[in-house]
Formats: C-alpha cells, structure tokens, sequence
C-alpha cells in the first residue's frame, strides 16, 4: 500500500472525526488550502523560470552583436536588466501574495461561515440572522486577517520586505554566475543555457554539467534560486490559513475551541507533538479553548491541521430556537448577537485576531502603564510563535511598573522597567529563552560564545568598570575581540553562573570563563529579531545558533 496514500486517508478520517457533523466542510477547506499549496509552487517556479530566460535572451543576443564571449562591460549592461528583473520578481511574487493570503484566509474562514449559515437556516433563524450579514461579517474578518499578517513583522522585516529580499538574493545568484563566466571567458550562448539548466534543475544539475564552473563557485549559488521564494509562500500561506480559521471561528457563536492535529508527514518530534498532546482545559488532547488558540504554523514548513470544534448542531440549533424566541434565555447567544452580529462595523482586530499569549500585570498599581502595554504587546508581536508557545508553558509572565527592566528567574517574571525603550522586552524575553533551554550548560552554545573570544590571553587589564548603563557594569574589552555587536553583549558577571568567577582553570592553565559574559546571547536574542542581517555580518555563529533555535 502506499504509505503516502494510507496517511491522507487516516488524516481524513481524523478530521471528520474532530470536526464531527461538520466533517464535509472541514474537508472542503483542507482541500482548498492544499490545492493552492501546490498551485502556488508551479506559479512561482514559473516565475523565476520567466525571469531567467528574459536574462537568457539577452545573453544571446551579445553573440548577433558580434561578441560571442562575454566582457566586464556586458556584465555592467546587464546590472541594469538584472536590477529590472529583481523588480518584476518582487512586483510579481508580491501580487501572487495578495492572492495566496487571500484565498488562504477565505479556505480557513470558510469552514466557521458554513457551521453558522447551516445552524441558522436549521434554526429557521435567518429572519432575525441575516444571510447578508453573515457573508459581510465573515468578509470582514478576512479583510482584517490579510492586513494582520502584511503588518506583522519576522526579523524586524514585514511580509513585503522579506519578498523585496527574496527578490534580491535572486538577482545576486544570477550576477554570481555571469561574474564567474566573465571572469573564465566563457561564450554567452554557454552561459545562457546554463542560467537556463540552474534556474530549471538547481545547483546540482550545474556540478554535474559545469563541475568547473561550480568548483569555482565554492557554494557561492544556492541549491535552488527559487526556494526562498516557495518557503516564504508556503509559511505565509500556512500562516494566512490558520488566521482565517482561527479569526473567522472566534465570531461563531457556537464555537467552543480549536484542535492541533499533527500532520501525517511529520518525521521528527518538535513543539507540535506537545501542542497536539496538551489537555489543559479538559477538551481533550490538542484543543485549546477560544482565546488560548496556538500560534499556528509552529514552524516553517508546518503541515499540521487545525479543525475549529463546534458545538453539536441539535444542540446548538435548539439553543438558538429559544434564543430567537426568547432573547434572555441563551445569554450567550444574545451577546454575540448584540456585540459581533449587529455591531460588526465596531469589531476591533483583538477581538478576530489571536491574543498575546503572556499575561500583563502590573507590579505598581498607581503607575499608568497603558504606554507601555502597547510597546509590550509590539515586541511580543515579533517573537516566533514557537517560543511565545513556549514562554506561556513555562508559566512567565510580564510586570510593568519597575525601575528598571530585568528577568526575574526564580519567579519567572519579566520585570518591565518604566517607559521601557523599544527593544528592552525582547532583551529580557532572551534571558527567559536562555534559562528555558538551560544555555549556559549546552555545549553548541558555549562553543558559539567561546568563538572568538581569546580566553588564554585575557587578564583583569581588560576588565574595567563602567557607568554608561542604568547600573554600574563590568565591561571586557580586547584588542582580539570583534563579535560584538552591541557594548551590552560585554558586560561580564562575576558570580552569577555556577559561582564561578571571571577566571577558572583548566589543564593547569587560568583562562577567562566565557560563561560571565551574561548579556551576550539576550542581546543577541534582541538583534537578531531588530535587525538580522547586522547581526549575520558582525557574528554568523550566534546568528545560526539563534536561527537554528527558533
């Protein structure tokens, strides 16, 4: 039997199961969103194919000139039709966006649409519930989901930004291999057909036909030019999908929470087996009730499902008769009808859109800290959902009102310093990170901090106090040392971890303890979601390590 077709069948069967008499529905919007999963791949290869062969043409034509090897000054020409094709991949994959989110949100919506519609007309409801309505309230909804996720910020960079990025490393990886041709002398018509066969058939179809070529290259090429253009495609898609299932489903009087389904190609256990496990709420395993719903993807590349859970439709249908008879006796009903029915041109984005997940307390009760939730609530938008996933398991929460900002470790409590200045809760958020995955005793990331610091030439010379902090700091400072990124990252500690000092011995020799240097990977935490790309240049080991750990 074929293994890809015996999943599909018990995924099936696991969400009519989950989705009960509304099984049909909950199967129709899986499809569509799959179908437009693989749709999307075809159309954005064919892009980039597009492009490659415009570029292609242009090549060969240097050979009707009467040039049939290619020269510096062919490559300055082309920078020109290269910036043009960097721009019309951008300008494409950016309106094949707005139509993937869009359809996306309307495939997840559609699902809570159906329930409702079906309950009303079983109710015979739809005098007082207007069909209309319900299509205009639904319409909203998915309006207000696609703008969500174009605002919506990853690395510090929002969706159109990142299709801009993808569109240049595109650009770059092209420039590279007509570089390359110059520079060997190589005749255009040879570098055509091998822009051609690399855009078409990746980087190995080329170490098989110009094995030359890519051994100079040395990996200057990606494997397959297009493939962070699908990768982003297929999260944002993944992302606008669970948005529209999620937003569309909370204005649903009759919903009563969402079920994290694994999907059947799921090789490797991560964070969603724990969210398919928990029963926190006693709903029974993977089902959160409405404003605990989890972030959805949990990662790039997430196929697992999310079903909406409904309330049974005989029971519903007889609530909502004798709501429709008499408002007072389904209280619930009533409120839904007065505050998201009849006042929908009112619904604000947090009453559709997903809840931050940390709870926000304050810690001085006379102190005004409605400045500093919004700014709060920004930062909390940039974190992975993976990680605000895992920050709300450990339990921590979130205090406004101190004099400075700090983690509370003990406690779990991230202490917000008065009109915190933007970046401060993502620092702190770091050190929460790095206590939960017990950094200071992982190996990878003790090798990551050890990199480039010069531990065996490192004396108390090089360590001196300094007041440019809230607080007085030890700061290290060494000629060798150029992985900082921020001055913050050299604050050394003398006896926070371990109870270890700033020097230690080891094989007889006193050397400097890395692990002092306390600040280094929270603001490098901060960095790496503000700007990323400083952070790559200045120090790619704990750019990776931080990739690699959300």
């Amino acid at each position: 039997m074929d293994l890809s077709s015996e999943n599909a069948r018990r995924l099936i069967k696991e969400i009519q199961d989950a989705a009960g008499e509304y099984g049909k529905w909950a199967l129709k919007a899986r499809k569509q969103y799959i179908d437009l999963r693989l749709r999307q791949d075809v159309e954005i290869r064919k892009l980039y194919i597009r492009a490659a062969e415009r570029i292609a043409k242009e090549l060969r034509s240097y050979v009707a000139k009467g040039s049939g090897h290619l020269y510096k000054r062919h490559l300055q020409e082309l920078e020109i039709s290269l910036r043009r094709e960097a721009e019309r991949i951008a300008e494409e994959l950016t309106a094949q966006m707005n139509e993937y989110t869009r359809k996306s949100v309307e495939a997840g919506s559609g699902y809570s649409k159906a329930v409702l519609i079906d309950l009303v007309k079983q109710a015979e409801a739809d005098d007082i519930i207007n069909m209309a309505d319900i299509q205009n309230l639904f319409s909203r909804v998915n309006t207000q989901a696609v703008e969500a996720i174009w605002a919506r910020t990853k690395n510090g960079m929002k969706l159109s930004d990142r299709i801009w990025q993808v569109s240049e490393s595109a650009r770059n990886a092209i420039r590279d291999l007509i570089q390359e041709s110059v520079a060997i002398g190589q005749d255009a018509v040879k570098t055509a057909r091998m822009l051609e066969r690399y855009v078409r058939g990746g980087a190995n179809t080329l170490a098989s036909e110009y094995p030359n070529m890519m051994k100079r290259m040395k990996g200057r090429v990606p494997k397959d030019i297009s493939y962070e253009a699908l990768r982003l495609a297929r999260t944002e898609t993944t992302v606008a999908f669970g948005e529209g299932t999620i937003a569309a489903a909370r204005v649903t009087p009759s919903y009563k929470g969402i079920k994290w389904m694994l999907s059947k190609a799921h090789p490797l256990e991560d964070i969603c087996d724990t969210l398919a496990e928990v029963d926190g709420w006693g709903l029974g395993a993977g089902v959160y009730p409405p404003g605990e719903e989890p972030m959805y993807p949990a990662h790039p590349q997430c196929l697992c499902v999310l079903v909406p859970i409904h309330e049974q439709p005989e029971e519903f249908v007889q609530r909502l008769k004798r709501w429709r008879d008499n408002p007072d006796s389904e209280p619930d009903i009533e409120k839904w009808y007065n505050t998201i029915y009849k006042g929908q041109s009112n619904i604000s984005s947090a009453e559709i859109q997903r809840p931050v997940f940390l709870k926000i307390e304050k810690h001085d009760l006379n102190y005004d800290d409605a400045e500093d939730r919004v700014v709060i609530e920004k930062e909390l938008a940039m974190i992975p959902g993976s990680h605000r996933e895992l920050l709300k398991r450990e339990g921590i929460t979130i205090q406004t009102g101190y004099d400075i900002s700090r983690y509370d470790r003990r406690n779990k409590i991230i202490r917000v310093g008065k009109k915190p200045e933007f970046g401060e809760i993502i620092h702190e958020i770091g050190h929460a990170i790095e206590t939960i995955f017990d950094l200071y005793h992982n190996r990878d990331y003790l090798a990551v901090l050890q990199d480039g610091i010069p531990v065996d030439d490192i004396n108390l010379a090089h360590i001196f106090m300094s007041n440019e902090f809230e607080r007085p700091v030890y700061l290290l400072e060494h000629p060798k040392i150029n992985k900082f990124v921020d001055r913050r990252q050299s604050i050394v500690y003398p006896l926070d971890i371990d109870k270890e000092g700033w020097f230690i011995e080891k094989n007889g020799v006193v050397i400097f303890n890395v692990k002092c240097l306390g600040e280094y990977f929270a603001e490098g935490y901060r960095i790496y979601l503000q700007n990323p790309q400083l952070l790559q240049k200045k120090d790619y080991k704990l750019y990776r390590f931080i990739e690699r750990l959300m």
